[in-house]
């Protein structure tokens, strides 16, 4: 095995001390041209590749960034929102120096072993996937003094000001998916939701309202959670109360998945006998027949965006809040 090559043996190469070397790598003090020319082709022919641990101490940096997930597991891995959102920080971290490091907690003990890191400088920043899923954890992040960068919103909109949000606007995607539904003749819509409480479960609920007035009726608004399970639960118990329906908005498109399902299986033909309209426009839209109607949230650009913020901050950007557009899809369901 070939023994590693050292910041000493780059700086005997290029004829120039170890603090030199470090201050060219770093991008730090002044260094004549020369030197940086000398230190950059020795780095080059000796293949040299830093410590990171070193050049933590020399540049007071981690390259890393913490990525955070606070909802259950088993939804990191059947929720295809996350899966996309990090596939966008991986793409956006490609050419940079810096590295994810993904970070899971359910409980308050657990939140707080990440709270611990984020006050010892173990990262750079940290991007939350999940803030409404909070135990402490945002309060703690507040008093860090870490860059932080929300995706989505936490319950408490206003109460971290310091934080930058990355989002869609569930409001917005909403009203777009009532609206084509108004325009296609529906009457009597219902609204299959996600977790109540929930702010991009309660968002679409609210766009919703704001297109159908009848939907501030309790009985045409149902709370669950977001798998395909659910949607079809949500339909059966809106069978057997006898609840009169032409269109269903779904805030997920599994949701919608599970809801076509069980009306198919009923013999209730889409869209003639009953319009379906997703959210998010995940595979689960076009994973099978019919192709789900559904409004597109951008989640991989969300995630580039949330590491692009990020890294911004890093740098010395004040916090801010980031919404991406959203778009309805018009596919077959509705």
């Amino acid at each position: 095995m070939m023994p590693r090559v050292t910041i000493q043996d780059v700086a005997n190469l290029a004829k120039v001390t170890k603090g030199t070397v470090s201050r060219v790598l770093s991008g730090k003090g002044q260094i004549s041209k020369d030197k940086q020319e000398a230190v950059l082709a020795a780095v080059e022919t000796l293949n040299y590749i830093p410590n990171r641990r070193a050049r933590a101490l020399a540049t007071g940096r981690t390259a890393a960034v913490a990525v955070v997930m606070t909802e259950p597991m088993e939804h990191f891995f059947h929720d295809p929102t996350f899966s996309l959102i990090l596939k966008g920080i991986y793409e956006g971290m490609d050419g940079t120096d810096y590295l994810p490091v993904l970070l899971h907690a359910t409980a308050p003990a657990e939140e707080k072993k990440i709270a611990d890191l984020a006050s010892t400088g173990s990262f750079d920043a940290l991007i939350h996937l999940s803030p409404w899923a909070d135990h402490g954890l945002l309060a703690s992040l507040a008093t860090a003094k870490l860059p932080v960068v929300l995706c989505g919103f936490p319950v408490e909109r206003s109460a971290y000001p310091e934080f930058s949000v990355v989002y869609s606007d569930d409001v917005l995607g909403a009203k777009l998916a009532a609206s084509y539904c108004l325009s296609q003749g529906v009457k009597k819509p219902v609204v299959i939701s996600g977790e109540e409480g929930n702010p991009a479960a309660e968002d679409r609920v609210k766009g919703y309202r704001e297109v159908y007035a009848q939907l501030h009726e309790e009985n045409r608004v149902l709370y669950g959670g977001w798998a395909e399970a659910d949607g079809a639960l949500a339909v059966a118990h809106l069978r057997e109360q006898g609840i009169d329906f032409d269109c269903l908005l779904c805030g997920s498109d599994r949701i919608a998945r599970g809801a076509i399902n069980y009306l198919l299986s009923e013999g209730v033909k889409i869209p003639a006998g009953v319009k379906v309209i997703g959210f998010d426009d995940n595979d689960t839209a076009t994973s099978s027949a019919p192709h789900i109607t559904t409004v597109a949230q951008p989640m991989v650009e969300q995630g580039k965006r949330a590491f692009q913020v990020a890294s911004e901050m890093v740098e010395g950007e004040v916090a801010g809040l980031h919404t991406l557009d959203v778009v309805l899809k018009e596919r077959e369901s509705a």
